[in-house]
């Protein structure tokens, strides 16, 4: 839920800025909504797509851990509580480095993604 609704939110805005230009073409050539979706609409919302990814990885870490943490008593938000308890925070400490090392990553492999994907699809569009 974290990550869904932002993802969500920016990938319809990114939709609605399909150029007006591009939809009059398809509806000259009496194109449906599948293809409409798949040339115009699409095209436009894989930057935003792309960017709405890179984000969502570092966020759905966070929401697991917090899910974990407060809810399921596994997982490493539940080793961080327990840690927190008993003032170990050494534990803590390594906890949140190993969360942050595996978000970062995340996120490092995603914006790889992107780059790549974006000067195929998108030549000319940087983040």
């Amino acid at each position: 839920v974290m990550s869904f609704f932002p993802t969500l939110v920016n990938c319809y805005a990114a939709m609605t800025r399909t150029p007006g230009g591009v939809l009059d073409v398809l509806k000259s050539y009496d194109a449906g909504s599948t293809a409409k979706v798949r040339n115009a609409y699409l095209p436009t919302a894989v930057p935003a797509l792309l960017a709405s990814a890179r984000i969502a990885v570092p966020t759905s870490i966070l929401g697991a851990t917090v899910a974990e943490w407060l809810a399921t008593g596994d997982g490493i938000g539940a080793v961080m509580v327990i840690a927190f308890t008993r003032n170990d925070y050494n534990v803590l400490w390594v906890s949140v480095a190993v969360l942050t090392l595996v978000a970062v990553i995340g996120y490092w492999l995603v914006a790889a993604f992107e780059l790549r994907t974006l000067e195929r699809v998108a030549p000319g569009t940087s983040r």
